[in-house]
């Protein structure tokens, strides 16, 4: 009995330390902005690329050809288009390098808000698409985060989780999914929201114009007096009221 009173006994103290020992916890929060790649050798800090775009919106005209409507550029802020459906995108790529002399990934994002579309590449080694058609009368909205070409210290970026030197600059920010000790990173994006509709609603038709006054010839009266007979009713004179003589 004394041996079971025992074991309970080491079997609560044993509870009570785990219960009342600290917990460390790990989890924290990076925004990449406020992180300084190194350089890979000489450990000076490094700028980082710019990541942006120009897009120019075309629309199919009567002759069945088409032409621009409209172009707008990335930049502090989200840039924003309307368009109709069936219209299509020209993207220019307006990144730039930064202690990199070229741009080494391009990380494509395209999402819908009905997700009838997506389109993530994180990796791309290709530039922006030349044609992009909007198929579907929706919000489509473009991201672009790109990396260049420089080598960084690997050692000081925590669990290493990035290698390369990205961009920061665009005014979409995002954050990861927590890794296995619970952190996460915020990044940046260039972004481009594309508002879809229908198109323009088909008039009605204009109506038949209506048929222009034809006159009827003049009647040929024959060469002779016409005499006209008006009677005239005989009006007595008004008289003036009283006092206005």
């Amino acid at each position: 009995m004394k041996r079971i009173i025992s074991l309970l006994l080491a079997v609560i103290i044993i509870i009570g330390l785990v219960i009342t020992s600290p917990i460390n916890v790990y989890a924290a929060t990076y925004d990449y902005r406020d992180f300084y790649n190194q350089h890979a050798t000489t450990k000076k800090k490094l700028r980082k690329p710019t990541a942006g775009f120009s897009v120019e919106l075309l629309r199919k005209n009567k002759s069945g050809n088409y032409e621009v409507v409209d172009r707008i550029s990335t930049g502090v802020s989200m840039a924003q288009l309307n368009a109709q459906k069936g219209d299509r995108l020209r993207f220019i790529d307006n990144s730039r390098g930064g202690d990199g002399g070229s741009i080494k990934f391009w990380d494509w994002q395209v999402y819908t808000a009905d997700n009838s579309y997506r389109e993530v590449d994180y990796y791309s080694r290709n530039p922006l698409p030349q044609n992009f058609e909007l198929r579907n009368a929706t919000t489509y909205n473009f991201f672009l985060n790109v990396a260049d070409n420089q080598p960084i210290d690997k050692s000081i970026v925590p669990e290493q989780f990035f290698v390369d030197n990205w961009s920061d600059n665009g005014p979409h920010s995002t954050e990861t999914k927590p890794d296995r000790l619970g952190r996460t990173w915020t990044w940046y994006f260039a972004h481009l929201r594309v508002n879809v509709s229908e198109g323009p609603t088909t008039p009605p038709p204009d109506p038949d114009p209506e048929d222009p006054y034809d006159p009827p010839p003049p009647v040929e009266l024959p060469d002779s007096d016409i005499s006209v007979r008006v009677n005239i009713d005989w009006i007595e004179p008004e008289v003036a009221p009283e006092g206005t003589m």
